[in-house]
């Protein structure tokens, strides 16, 4: 597997050639090799620290993955997003309530599930501030999005 700088110095040698097609073409690949360098660096960081935060940032990381692929770069508008992650939020309010009441902690199912609500939570966090990165580069375009 390629370093996160061999990459980059290959799309660099890239784009100085005007090698657009080429660049377009191997862009999926970068971005995945990208990710894993990454989780790599995130599991060295917190690999000393010998606590559970490097496996749970992984799995952010993978569920933001997973929603990009299934829904593909998300632009809303911050009342939107705040909508989506108010849904979000009321599922892991859910798996909490069931384990509770109904299963006053003894299923380990589903305090998994709970788990990855908060996973899901998170991502949706974290999918949220990139839009706004993005909107912030664009000059705050939403701003002049149609009602």
């Amino acid at each position: 597997m390629k370093t996160l700088l061999e990459s980059l110095q290959a799309l660099k040698a890239h784009i100085r050639n005007d090698s657009v097609a080429i660049v377009y073409q191997t862009m999926a690949q970068y971005r995945e090799m990208v990710a894993g360098c990454i989780e790599e660096i995130i599991h060295v960081y917190y690999s000393g620290l010998n606590c559970g935060r490097d496996n749970i940032l992984l799995e952010i990381i993978k569920e933001r993955h997973r929603q990009d692929e299934k829904w593909g770069e998300q632009n809303h508008l911050p009342i939107e997003w705040v909508a989506i992650l108010t849904e979000e939020v009321g599922e892991v309010s859910k798996e909490a309530l069931k384990a509770h009441f109904d299963d006053h902690y003894q299923n380990r199912d589903r305090l998994y599930r709970y788990k990855e609500e908060l996973i899901q939570v998170a991502a949706v966090a974290v999918s949220m501030i990139e839009s706004i990165e993005r909107f912030e580069k664009n000059g705050y375009e939403f701003l002049n999005k149609e009602k």
